[in-house]
C-alpha cells in the first residue's frame, strides 16, 4: 500500500515538474521573443544559473559534492561488503559449481569435466562463463575454497562499479552525477547481485568499467584500446554479452567516426585489441556452432559443450520469430516495471530492483534523454551512448525470454534514466527534493534492515543453508554410502565443494542420468548418491548416512536412527 501511495505521489510530482518546465520555457520565450540571439543565450544562461542556485536539498548536496560522494562510496561499499559470506545464507549450486571448478583446476590441473583453463567451463553441460573463474583463482589459491572466496569477485567488482558509474555520470550529465551515485549506491538490484557468486552478475560491472574508459577516451584517445580490451573481456563474463557488446560497439564506433571523435587509425588499433582479446571465445563459439572437436592447447582448453546455453536463452530460434520477439519485449517491459521475476535471489518483492515507486522518474528520465536524442547527430553528446546501451538491451530483450539475472545489462541504462528523471524533477519542482531524498533513504534503510534479517531466512531455504555442513558431518560419521536429498538442487556439487573432492575421482565414478543432457543430472559419484531410498530399500543398507531435507525426516524410524540438524537439513545415521 505504501508503495502505491508513493507511486501516485511521485507521478504527481513528475507531472508538476513537467508543467513547471513548460511554463518556465514559455515565459522565457515570451520575454526574449524580440531580442537578439546573443541576448537569448544570456537570458537562458541566467535562468539556468538561477535554477542552479535554488535547487532545494540537492543544491546543498551539490555544494558539498566531494564530501557527499565519499560518504556515498563508503555506504555503498559497506552494504555490499558487510557479512557477504553469511548473507545470503547457504550456498547456491552455481556458486558451488564455479568455485569448485576453480579450486580443482588450481589444485589438480583439471576441473570436474577434465579441462584445464577452459575458455568456457562445461560445468553442468551447458556451461559457465570463465572470467569469474579466472578472477577467483588468486583468492582461492590464497585463502582456500570457501564461501568467502566463492563470492569475493562479485563483491569487489560491485564496489568498483560504484566508482565507474560515478565517473560515467560526470561525463553524461555533470549536474546529475551525485544523484546518480546515490541511486546506484542504494539500488536493491545492484546490492543483491554483488553479494553472491553467480558468474553472470559480473558482466554489467565489467561493462561499466569499459564504458568509463570509453568516455575517458573522448578527452584522452589513448584510452580507446583500454576500453575495447575491457569490452572484449566482458565477452568472457556472460553469454548475453555476445549480443549486447557487438551491437553497442557498432553504434558507438559509427557515432564517434561521424563526429570525428576517433581517427580511423585509432579505431583500427582498438578494434585489433578487441579482436585479439576475443579470439579464444570466438574460437569457442565456432567450435560449438559447427560441432567441432574440443581443442586442447595444453595451457588452455576450448571445450565443446554438451549443449550451448544460447540454445535455451535465445528463444527466437524456436520459430514464429516476430510473435516471439513481441512476447519477449512485452516480458521485458513487465520485468522493468513490476521489478520482480519470482526468484528471491534476484529481487525482494516489497522493494523490487530499483524501488517500486521509481517508475515515474524512470519514464521521465527516458523522455529527457530521448528528447535530446534529436540533437545527437548535429551536436556530439555522450548521452548517445546511453541510447546505444538501450538499443543493445532491446535487441537482447527481443531475442530472449529474460529473468532479472539474464537481463542484468538492461539495468545499466535504466539507472541512468532514473537519475535523469530525479534530477529533472528536483530542478523544476525544487520543493520536491525535500521529499525525494528522504523517501529513498528510508527505503534503503528498510531494505537493508530486511535484507540482513527476514530475508536471510528466505534465501537460506533457497540456497540450501546447512546442506554443506550436513554433508561434511555425514562424511565423518561413516565410510559407507551417503545418500543426499534430491530436494537439494544438484547436491553432488555441494558435496564436492565442501569435501574438496579430487576431480579425477569424480570423472572415474560419476554416473549421469543422461550424459547428453544440457543440465546433466548426477545419479551418483564415489560414495555419494542422489535421492533418499524408500524405507524398504533402507533395510538392506548398513552404516549408510542420509542427508535429509527437514520434510523427509518423518519417514525415518527414530528408534533406528540418530538425527543431527544443520539448518534446513538433518543427518540420519544408524544407532
Amino acid at each position: 500500500m505504501l508503495n502505491i501511495i508513493l507511486l501516485v505521489l511521485f507521478c504527481f510530482v513528475s507531472l508538476w515538474a513537467v508543467y513547471c518546465h513548460q511554463k518556465e520555457h514559455h515565459k522565457i520565450n515570451q520575454t526574449v521573443h524580440y531580442q537578439s540571439k546573443k541576448h537569448i543565450k544570456s537570458a537562458m544562461q541566467g535562468k539556468n544559473a538561477s535554477a542552479k542556485n535554488d535547487s532545494g536539498m540537492f543544491s546543498f548536496l551539490a555544494a558539498h559534492e566531494k564530501q557527499i560522494a565519499i560518504l556515498l562510496f563508503v555506504v555503498g561499499i559497506l552494504i555490499r561488503v558487510s557479512f557477504f559470506w553469511i548473507v545470503p545464507d547457504g550456498l547456491n549450486q552455481d556458486e558451488a559449481s564455479i568455485a569448485y571448478d576453480t579450486y580443482a583446476d588450481l589444485t589438480y590441473g583439471i576441473d570436474r569435466n577434465g579441462d584445464h583453463n577452459p575458455v568456457y567451463s562445461v560445468a553442468w553441460g551447458s556451461g559457465h562463463s570463465s572470467l569469474y573463474i579466472t578472477l577467483s583463482k588468486p583468492w582461492i589459491a590464497l585463502f582456500g575454497l570457501n564461501i568467502f572466496t566463492a563470492r569475493i569477485v562479485n563483491v569487489l567488482f560491485g564496489c568498483l562499479a560504484l566508482f565507474a558509474f560515478y565517473g560515467i555520470m560526470k561525463r553524461l550529465n555533470r549536474s546529475a552525477a551525485l544523484i546518480g551515485l546515490f541511486l546506484f549506491a542504494v539500488c536493491p538490484w545492484h546490492i543483491m547481485m554483488s553479494r553472491w557468486g553467480l558468474e553472470c552478475n559480473l558482466f554489467p560491472n565489467v561493462f561499466l568499467i569499459g564504458l568509463y574508459f570509453l568516455l575517458r577516451s573522448l578527452d584522452s584517445p589513448r584510452y580507446y584500446p583500454v576500453s575495447l580490451f575491457v569490452f572484449a573481456l566482458s565477452l568472457y563474463a556472460y553469454g548475453t554479452a555476445y549480443m549486447v557488446v557487438p551491437v553497442f560497439l557498432l553504434f558507438s564506433a559509427g557515432y564517434l567516426l561521424y563526429h570525428k571523435k576517433i581517427s580511423w587509425k585509432m579505431l583500427g588499433v582498438s578494434a585489433a585489441v578487441f579482436v585479439v582479446t576475443a579470439v579464444p571465445i570466438g574460437t569457442f563459439m565456432i567450435v560449438n556452432a559447427l560441432g567441432l572437436e574440443e581443442i586442447n592447447l595444453g595451457f588452455m582448453t576450448i571445450p565443446r559443450l554438451v549443449s550451448g546455453r544460447y540454445n535455451t536463452t535465445v528463444t527466437i530460434l524456436g520459430g514464429n520469430i516476430f510473435a516471439t520477439m513481441g512476447a519477449n519485449l512485452l516480458n521485458l517491459v513487465k520485468l522493468i516495471f513490476i521489478q520482480n521475476d519470482g526468484l528471491i535471489w534476484n529481487a525482494i518483492p516489497a522493494f523490487g530492483t530499483l524501488y517500486l515507486f521509481s517508475a515515474p522518474f524512470l519514464l521521465l528520465g527516458f523522455c529527457c534523454v530521448l528528447r535530446r536524442a534529436a540533437r545527437f547527430l548535429k551536436v556530439f553528446h555522450s548521452q548517445a551512448f546511453v541510447l546505444f546501451m538501450l538499443i543493445a538491451a532491446l535487441v537482447l530483450g527481443a531475442m530472449s525470454d529474460l529473468n532479472i539475472n539474464r537481463a542484468n545489462f538492461v539495468f545499466l541504462p535504466l539507472i541512468v534514466f532514473l537519475a535523469e528523471g530525479v534530477f529533472f524533477v528536483q530542478k523544476y519542482a525544487k520543493w520536491s527534493s525535500y521529499a525525494i531524498l528522504p523517501v529513498y533513504l528510508c527505503a534503503f534503510f528498510a531494505f537493508s534492515g530486511y535484507y540482513f534479517t527476514d530475508y536471510r531466512a528466505q534465501i537460506g531455504r533457497a540456497f540450501f543453508a546447512g546442506a554443506g555442513e550436513a554433508i561434511q558431518y555425514a562424511s565423518e560419521q561413516t565410510d559407507r554410502t551417503i545418500y543426499l536429498s534430491d530436494k537439494i538442487n544438484a547436491p553432488y556439487i555441494i558435496a564436492m565443494f565442501y569435501e574438496k573432492t579430487d576431480p579425477n575421482v569424480f570423472l572415474d565414478t560419476v554416473d549421469y542420468l543422461d550424459p547428453d543432457s544440457e543440465c546433466r543430472y548426477v545419479l551418483s559419484f564415489d560414495r555419494y548418491v542422489t535421492g533418499i531410498p524408500a524405507q524398504e530399500e533402507r533395510k538392506s543398507e548398513a552404516d549408510a548416512a542420509y542427508v535429509l531435507d527437514v520434510t523427509e525426516k518423518e519417514s525415518f524410524d527414530p528408534e533406528r536412527y540418530d538425527f543431527k540438524r544443520f539448518g534446513y537439513y538433518y543427518v540420519a545415521t544408524e544407532k
